[in-house]
Parts: structure tokens; sequence; C-alpha cells
């Protein structure tokens, strides 16, 4: 809850990665995420949460940031605004990139 906090306060961008470690697709789609990681602006944090293991953390996100429950999901935080969401297929390194560098 202390990292939520720190990004609800942060003026810079925080991507948060959310997967289910269950999910085939989600075991999928994290490894492109990660294999593309590499485009991602240098000291831009990343967090990965596991929804099985922290579902009441999943349930904070989704209430905080008015975005719902998606399982593997990427968000783009900045402070309270979600500047991008996608999830399952529609996660993209390269939107993420663009959004962060615009």
């Amino acid at each position: 809850m202390d990292q939520l906090e720190a990004m609800s306060q942060s003026s810079s961008p925080v991507i948060l990665y959310k997967h289910s470690t269950r999910c085939p697709v989600s075991r999928f789609i994290k490894k492109e995420f990660e294999i593309e990681s590499v485009l991602i602006p240098t000291g831009t944090p990343i967090y990965l949460l596991d929804i099985l293991r922290h579902r009441d953390l999943s349930n904070e996100i989704a209430k905080r940031w008015n975005i719902p429950h998606e399982s593997p999901q990427v968000l783009l935080i900045k402070g309270k605004r979600c500047l991008y969401d996608a999830s399952h297929n529609a996660v993209r390194v390269a939107d993420l990139v663009i959004r962060i560098t615009n």
C-alpha cells in the first residue's frame, strides 16, 4: 500500500504490470513485455503485481485510478491519473514508450 501511495504522489510516470501466475495468456504477455521492456526509457519505475497473491492491491488500484481490474494488464500512472491502460493482447510496450516520451 505504501508503494501505491508513492505512485499516486509521483510527478513522473510509473508503469504497473499486473499478471496472474496461473494464466497461460498472462505468462505469454508477461514474457513479451519483459523482452520489449528494453525500449522503456531508463529510470522509468516498473512494478510487477501478482494478482493472485495481492488481489487486495489490485482492487485498490482499480478503485484509486478508476480502472477495471483485468489480467494481464499494464497501466501508466502519473500521480492521480492513469495515462494509459491495456490488457491481454493489447499490451504493447511501444504504446507505453510513446506516452512516456510525449
